[in-house]
C-alpha cells in the first residue's frame, strides 16, 4: 500500500497479499517454490511493468511538466 505498489496487479505481474494474512504469504512462497514458470512469467511481466513506467525520461519529463503548470498558475 505504499510506494510504487500502485503499479502491481495480482497474478500478472505479482501476488498480492494481504497485510497480516500469514497463511496467505505462506501459500503464495509455496505456489512459487511449486512453479518455476510462474516465477519467471511474474518476475519478467514486473520488470517489464517497472522498466516502461519508470523510464527515468518520463519521470523526468512528468516532473517538469508538473513545474512549468505551478509556474504557470
Amino acid at each position: 500500500t505504499t510506494g510504487s505498489s500502485f503499479l502491481f496487479k495480482d497474478k500478472e505481474n505479482a501476488l498480492i497479499i494481504m497485510p497480516e494474512n500469514a497463511e496467505a504469504l505462506a501459500d503464495a512462497i509455496s505456489l512459487l517454490q511449486k512453479s518455476p514458470d510462474l516465477c519467471e512469467k511474474l518476475g519478467q511481466a514486473a520488470y517489464n511493468t517497472i522498466s516502461e513506467l519508470l523510464k527515468e525520461e518520463n519521470i523526468v519529463e512528468e516532473r517538469i511538466n508538473i513545474y512549468n503548470e505551478v509556474i504557470r498558475d
